[in-house]
């Protein structure tokens, strides 16, 4: 029996980094270029959300994995931190 407690967060915070996640999303869906800054934050974009789904962010997930087949065709490193993500995701279940 495993137990976890999720890190909590400022809900202020997390509502500016959960809006800036769906708009690096919208933005690899209409196949627009990022600037370097958003290239950072999409490296971050899923343990964003993992974390934004842990603090009761319940839509945060259905993002995450609509993000799934941008991330795979952005590039591989941003598909690994997805899969890791995905992993953290099953064994917290």
């Amino acid at each position: 029996k495993l137990l976890f407690e999720a890190p909590q967060f400022d809900k202020k915070i997390l509502h500016h980094v959960y809006n800036t996640n769906n708009i690096l999303l919208e933005k690899l869906k209409n196949g627009q270029k990022l600037n370097s800054n958003e290239e950072q934050d999409l490296l971050n974009l899923p343990e964003t959300y993992l974390i934004c789904y842990f603090n009761l962010f319940h839509d945060a997930i259905d993002k995450l994995n609509e993000a799934k087949p941008f991330l795979k065709a952005y590039n591989e490193e941003t598909y690994t931190l997805y899969k890791e993500t995905q992993r953290i995701l099953r064994k917290v279940k």
